[in-house]
């Protein structure tokens, strides 16, 4: 098995290039059959906090326990997803409100990715639940 990406049987420590990058994946048998498969990643050129405090969104507290709120100071917030540390999409919810507070009390300890869109952007959110 190989990657055409960096031909190797792994994608440990690979740096894909800012952007979206299909990486395709070829599988050999020991009959000489041959497999692919394919899947895009895409690399955004930033995110973190520092970059959320620029889009005018706020989360807090974070880490959080209970409750978690999320405000925009520009936009009404459209529609909040909720991830898992390997990309499952755990909750999603339609709004209209410039403050919204979710209630993240059923969520397990660990990181979570919220994703907070609004009309004119789509920022990401990293939350610590204690």
């Amino acid at each position: 098995m190989v990657n055409d990406s960096n031909s190797g049987s792994t994608l440990v420590n690979a740096q894909l290039p800012e952007g979206t990058t299909t990486i395709v994946w070829t599988i050999t048998d020991i009959a000489g059959n041959i497999a692919t498969c394919s899947y895009d990643v895409t690399v955004n050129a930033y995110v973190g906090i520092a970059d959320l405090s620029h889009s005018g969104i706020l989360a807090y507290p974070n880490p959080a326990k209970n409750t978690l709120k999320i405000q925009s100071e520009n936009d009404e917030i459209q529609k909040i997803s909720v991830y898992g540390n390997i990309g499952t999409l755990l909750y999603s919810q339609v709004f209209s409100s410039k403050s919204v507070e979710i209630d993240i009390k059923n969520l397990q300890k660990g990181m979570y990715i919220f994703l907070v869109q609004t009309k004119k952007t789509e920022n990401s959110v990293l939350i610590f639940k204690e």
